[in-house]
């Protein structure tokens, strides 16, 4: 399950905003009287331009990631969002990374990677998994530079690969040279993590979040039935082993899993599972029986109740 939905309507308190040359926009109510983010919307260059200036100054935003929000910043903020996520461990977690699907490739340290595990990565058996989850892997040189905080005292770091040509990428690359971006669960204290706009425009009141972005009018508007919602699945490729780990369900069915990445399988590799996360709060989501002999077509569909296509 996510988190509970509010008695009154989220939709019903936004107001839509039409603007003679320029697409609707979105205000939401303010609920304090202290601080309201600023709210874009990231299906509009000036909404990317807002929210990637934002985080090249070192300042927090809330994003809407499909199936749930993050919070994202630069590596050089993460104390700032350790303070407004109330986060008191000592060191503190390492946290994740956005980037371009073919920028996580490139930071995998293939010289760590079972062979046959390497060679599918390098034949792009790695892709079926973008948009679907995160992926811990053993970093090379290049992808250990992306961020002290996102790296694990192992030499690992996870990322989660973001559509092809992404704007926020693309942008971020162009006018302010970062490759990527630093990523937080929008869970506080225990919750599970915020999936819709309502919560999540809290949360970033809360956490004093300078920008508020959803992914884009419409799906505001449909994610409360979107079939695969909150915290999205993390695998993880150990060093020198033919084995695929399976760390964190998040919203989907093992299931699913297994069959999005048979590929890995039908060379050998070993689909683990029994270290998995599974939270019985949260609704698994698996892909109809009638796609299972299809792995792309598992992934389609799994990004589409996600709202990602």
């Amino acid at each position: 399950m996510t988190e509970a939905l509010a008695p009154t309507p989220f939709l019903n308190r936004l107001e839509i905003i039409r603007r003679p040359q320029l697409r609707p926009s979105l205000r939401l109510p303010e609920t304090s009287p202290r601080f309201v983010p600023q709210i874009v919307l990231m299906d509009t260059p000036r909404g990317i331009a807002a929210l990637g200036d934002c985080v090249a100054r070192g300042q927090i935003a809330v994003i809407g990631l499909g199936p749930s929000y993050g919070i994202i910043f630069r590596n050089e903020a993460r104390q700032a969002v350790a303070i407004a996520r109330r986060e008191t461990q000592n060191p503190l977690p390492t946290v994740s990374l956005l980037a371009d699907h073919a920028d996580l490739e490139s930071w995998i340290d293939h010289d760590l990677l079972h062979p046959t595990v390497s060679r599918l990565i390098k034949n792009k058996a790695l892709k079926i998994f973008q948009g679907i989850g995160f992926v811990r892997f053993p970093a090379n040189a290049q992808g250990r530079l992306q961020g002290a905080h996102s790296l694990h005292p192992n030499g690992e770091i996870q990322v989660f690969s973001l559509a092809d040509n992404s704007p926020l990428i693309n942008y971020l690359k162009s006018t302010h040279h970062l490759d990527s971006i630093q990523v937080r669960s929008s869970n506080l204290e225990g919750e599970l993590e915020k999936s819709t706009s309502a919560t999540a425009f809290k949360l970033a009141q809360q956490i004093g979040a300078s920008v508020f972005a959803i992914r884009s009018s419409v799906l505001a508007q449909s994610e409360l039935h979107l079939a695969r919602r909150g915290s999205v699945p993390i695998i993880r490729i150990p060093p020198h082993l033919p084995v695929i780990e399976l760390k964190r369900t998040g919203n989907t069915h093992p299931e699913s899993l297994l069959l999005l990445l048979r590929r890995f399988s039908a060379f050998g590799i070993k689909l683990s599972i029994s270290g998995a996360d599974l939270d019985t709060r949260r609704t698994l989501y698996r892909h109809p029986s009638h796609l299972d002999h299809s792995p792309n077509l598992i992934r389609q569909d799994l990004l589409r109740k996600s709202g990602l296509q």
